[in-house]
């Protein structure tokens, strides 16, 4: 197809392909960082490696800024939600399932967008949260612009760490003094709690809080993986807590009476890696904030330990981690009484929120694994697949433990 001079003219103004343009970037990064720089000729922008999101476009853009080079950045990371992505989850993820793409997408982008632009400053977290630095971004919709973005800091050599991978015990305190760091805060100063809209995780979330939905991804789970059929079944009996929002909200509320800020989406794909001498992984920042809410510090706990290590890890060491979280709770409460009464009370709630999280995600991470794998490098696939299974049947064999010990 051979394009008119116009349409090559708005192709090229174009940041891969999206709504989103160069135009737009110019204007956001001069009124950020108060200059009239303009980009050069050899700008670029291309989707990263690794960086395709599952509902975004994520790009790496290099300015060419014509002047102030010093007070600019040469590279950004770029995240673009648009509704293209989205649909495509939607019909590739059994249980997945989502009305109103375009509010969906529009309240991800915003809700992120606004968490970036509000950390340090009307939030006030302390510079101990390791998140990338904050240049400039636009809410979903605005100038009739079906897109929204937002532009951070690029970090060299960085590497993935996914479901289908494991990481180190020292890496997974330090998520665990990241997670302490993002909840306490919240405890402390429930005054910021005003600052965070409510309404947002609902609208993103709410969608799978629906039984039918349920049902169906435990069977499409079951039909992929006949071997864990049964057990998939036994997750059924939990679905009273789900008829609606309101009901699935008190009953994870039961278990950690205040609200505190939360990530909402933790796993270790949500963060970017580094490999040290060592050969160890390091994490550098965590990323992906649009399900940021007030809800309960647990359900992040629970998502981190069942992503981020070995089956074998998880029942040898689930109550150090625990156990960990727990102290540096503590030390960090400023003199506030504690949410639970004791340990065994809060690894009582634990294991209760675990099952709420499973019933949700447990057929979902398991109807993920051919989009997953489709990301996963040739020679990773053997070994990424039976550290995934390994995490999967973790995942459903403690809820099961725990439905029975709980008698729920």
């Amino acid at each position: 197809m051979v394009l008119t001079k116009a349409e090559k003219a708005k192709n090229d103004e174009q940041i891969i392909n999206t709504a989103i343009t160069w135009e737009i970037l110019e204007y956001d990064m001069q009124k950020a960082f108060g200059s009239l720089a303009k980009i050069g000729e050899k700008r670029s922008a291309q989707l990263m490696a690794d960086g395709n999101g599952y509902v975004s476009y994520i790009a790496l853009v290099v300015f060419d800024w014509t002047t102030d080079r010093e007070l600019l950045p040469e590279k950004a990371v770029l995240k673009i939600t648009s509704c293209d992505k989205m649909e495509i989850l939607i019909k590739e993820v059994p249980g997945f399932e989502m009305d109103n793409v375009r509010e969906k997408c529009a309240g991800a982008n915003n809700n992120e967008l606004k968490f970036y632009r509000n950390a340090f400053k009307t939030m006030k977290f302390s510079n101990e949260l390791r998140v990338p630095q904050f240049f400039c971004g636009r809410d979903f919709g605005i100038d009739g612009v079906e897109a929204g973005y937002f532009a951070i800091e690029h970090f060299d050599n960085v590497e993935n760490r996914h479901l289908y991978n494991n990481i180190q015990e020292s890496a997974v305190l330090e998520i665990i003094r990241q997670l302490v760091i993002i909840h306490t805060h919240s405890y402390n100063h429930p005054e910021m709690m005003g600052k965070i809209d409510a309404n947002v995780y609902e609208q993103l979330y709410g969608d799978f809080i629906d039984i039918k939905k349920m049902e169906k991804a435990i069977h499409e789970a079951g039909t992929t993986y006949p071997e864990l059929k049964e057990k998939l079944e036994k997750l059924k009996s939990q679905l009273k807590h789900f008829t609606n929002w309101e009901t699935y909200q008190k009953k994870l509320h039961e278990s950690c009476k205040t609200r505190m800020f939360c990530h909402g989406d933790l796993w270790t794909g949500n963060m970017l890696w580094r490999k040290d001498e060592a050969g160890d992984y390091r994490m550098l920042v965590m990323i992906d904030w649009q399900l940021c809410h007030l809800g309960n510090p647990l359900d992040d706990l629970t998502r981190l330990l069942t992503s981020a290590i070995s089956k074998e890890n998880y029942l040898e060491r689930r109550d150090f981690y625990l156990e960990t979280y727990y102290k540096w709770f503590k030390e960090n409460t400023s003199g506030h009484p504690m949410p639970w009464e004791s340990f065994d009370e809060f690894l009582k709630q634990y294991e209760q929120v675990f099952i709420l999280t499973t019933v949700i995600f447990g057929p979902i991470f398991a109807n993920m694994a051919k989009m997953l794998f489709e990301k996963c490098r040739e020679e990773e696939k053997e070994a990424g697949f039976k550290c995934y299974w390994g995490k999967l049947e973790n995942m459903l064999d403690e809820s099961i433990k725990y439905i029975e010990k709980w008698n729920w």
